[in-house]
């Protein structure tokens, strides 16, 4: 597992990420996309520092892999609700955000 981007979401909680194979070795080039978030929404702060972010994976579908350094179609995941918390939802053990 390679981590081809990483970022952290504004106040509105919109973000963009963009990854690719470049420079990798040719037989490392095939991807199966997953967004890992990690959130503390509607979490109390002292409960985040004693119990961690809560965390859950997105898988991307495989159409939206295009060979080259740029995407031929944008993948828009629309508008997800992270204060549920759902049966995918995983309590990561870690304090600080840094740590992940």
């Amino acid at each position: 597992n390679q981590i081809l981007a990483e970022t952290t979401t504004g106040k509105p909680g919109v973000f963009l990420l963009e990854g690719n194979t470049n420079g990798f070795p040719l037989n490392e080039t095939s991807m199966a996309p997953v967004l890992s978030f990690y959130h503390s929404c509607d979490e109390d702060a002292s409960k985040v520092s004693k119990k961690g972010y809560r965390k859950f994976n997105y898988n991307i579908p495989t159409e939206y892999v295009s060979v080259g350094s740029k995407a031929k179609k944008t993948y828009d995941m629309g508008t997800l609700n992270l204060q549920l918390e759902n049966c995918n939802h995983i309590v990561a053990r870690r304090c600080l955000l840094g740590s992940l």
